[in-house]
């Protein structure tokens, strides 16, 4: 069968390099920007998606894709109003309005977690003296507070841990900030200090397992971006050549040249590609109309995990320009690290073992359906995960999808980030 020889064959054949091309980010409505939140694409052109006007006496702090990965999540603040999060549509139309606190706080940063949950991270050191964490549980809307830290200080970034599911936390204190990662019952696992002012945004890089933080060099010379390692060291990544980390996310991790996009703020505004071997900087957009704070794929998380309960898993796909094309879903019980070399320098991000075999072979029968199959008309598709009865302990299992196209070399045309789901 064809689907099966799929991962044997890119240990020794090419693929076509597909990095992200198109790139949402927050824009600062409060300082006169005319954009919310917006994308810009590989030729620089912006499009607006959420005006300021739309926000009223609200203003957008952190954003990423919902789980289905057709709507944004927007995390608000404001001195008037409390601290929601709203969901947008592509054509900017704000279909859904959460409130997480009564406090007239800031919802600073959003994230999905590995059950396709919402976690809201609140922050207002100068009057509730609380940063929290919360969940949402979308469709039923509960609102439960993860973890909760006094204190007259701001956080400022939250990401989730592609090793754990874990939160990722940055909390900044007083000549201190820290990294703080949170388990799902609020437990802190582990945590980093460092007298960088770690400003910026945090996510996770698959490719090396290691979290990339931004940080202000205008307040902390040396330190335009950091890395924190899975043990927890903090080193730096990028020490000058930008005016500030403000927004830091890692391109694909299959992309034959890794790199970070860094929007960079004050002073000119804009998005730059750093080169993750290197450190080169490469300028993909720079203004002074708009202001760029967050930064992320737009619609770019073609690979999602959504809880169906204890024992059941929906791996949901959602890659638009490859609709009607076959896909296979390979998973691995060990990781992304170590990965597939491809002969063109990309890789296929997943740690090969037998239960990735298994999987791409159609060995695992109904424990495991849906993993191959033809994406729909809009792109979709959806494998399913059923481990009920096996009596399994927690652990993570990690997958990747593979798009097939006869004219790509080898055949394979696209390769997914991977997906974490905990049972």
């Amino acid at each position: 069968m064809r689907y099966a020889i799929v991962l044997a064959l890119a240990l020794s054949s090419a693929a076509v390099a597909q990095p992200y091309s198109d790139w949402a980010f927050i824009g600062n409505p409060s300082a006169g920007q005319p954009v919310a939140l917006g994308s810009v694409d590989g030729g620089g052109n912006v499009t607006t998606i959420l005006s300021g006007a739309q926000l009223a006496n609200s203003f957008p702090s952190g954003a990423c894709m919902d789980a289905d990965n057709r709507h944004y999540l927007v995390g608000l603040g404001s001195s008037v109003n409390n601290a929601s999060v709203i969901r947008v549509s592509p054509t900017g139309m704000i279909v859904q309005t959460i409130t997480v606190s009564t406090l007239m706080t800031t919802a600073v940063d959003v994230a999905v977690d590995v059950n396709g949950d919402y976690l809201v991270l609140e922050s207002n050191g100068t009057s509730a003296f609380q940063t929290r964490l919360y969940r949402v549980t979308p469709v039923v809307n509960t609102i439960t507070t993860v973890w909760s830290i006094g204190g007259f200080y701001p956080a400022y970034a939250l990401a989730i841990d592609g090793a754990s599911g874990d939160a990722l936390v940055v909390y900044q204190g007083f000549g201190t900030a820290t990294v703080y990662r949170i388990a799902p019952s609020g437990t802190v696992v582990k945590s980093s200090a460092t007298p960088v002012n770690l400003r910026g945004q945090l996510q996770y890089d698959w490719r090396t397992g290691d979290t990339i933080i931004g940080a202000w060099p205008n307040i902390s010379p040396g330190a335009v971006l950091l890395k924190r390692d899975g043990a927890g060291n903090l080193s730096t990544l990028l020490a000058a050549g930008l005016n500030s980390g403000e927004g830091v996310y890692p391109d694909r991790a299959s992309s034959a040249n890794p790199r970070w996009i860094v929007a960079s703020d004050p002073g000119t505004s804009g998005l730059f590609a750093v080169d993750a071997t290197t450190n080169a900087i490469t300028t993909l957009h720079a203004t002074t109309s708009y202001v760029y704070s967050h930064v992320f794929p737009d619609r770019g998380r073609n690979l999602t995990v959504i809880r169906q309960g204890a024992t059941l898993r929906d791996f949901a796909i959602s890659i638009p320009a490859d609709a009607g094309r076959n896909y296979v879903l390979g998973l691995s019980v060990t990781g992304t690290t170590a990965g597939v070399p491809l002969a063109d320098g990309r890789r296929i991000p997943l740690t090969i073992d037998p239960v990735t075999a298994a999987s791409v072979n159609g060995v695992l029968g109904p424990i495991l359906t849906g993993h191959v199959g033809t994406l729909d008309a809009s792109g979709r598709g959806v494998a399913n995960l059923n481990v009920s009865g096996l009596g399994l302990p927690p652990m993570p299992i990690w997958a990747i999808v593979l798009t097939l196209d006869p004219s790509a070399p080898l055949g394979i045309r696209t390769i997914t980030d991977p997906a974490l789901a905990v049972l």
